[in-house]
């Protein structure tokens, strides 16, 4: 079963990197932005494949680390 989390975004998009960092996915934002550089990063089954990709709040994503590491991210717009 896959994990849920509801990320808030106060400028309406957060950082892929803080993404993984938040739902556990990775170890740090650093270990994050090497995962993304290393092609190791899909959201809904697409490779992320920019350092600085971000998510728009407002929706719901699936984030996958690696073969294994899965996380169901809803980024809201909360201030």
């Amino acid at each position: 079963d896959m994990p849920e989390l509801s990320l808030a975004a106060p400028d309406g998009r957060l950082k892929l990197a803080q993404v993984l960092k938040e739902a556990q996915l990775v170890a740090s934002a650093s270990a994050g932005y090497r995962m993304i550089e290393q092609g190791a990063v899909r959201v809904d089954g697409e490779r992320a494949g920019d350092r600085d990709a971000a998510l728009e709040a407002g929706a719901t994503y699936v984030v996958q680390v690696g073969k294994r590491a899965f996380a169901r991210v809803r980024v809201t717009g909360d201030r």
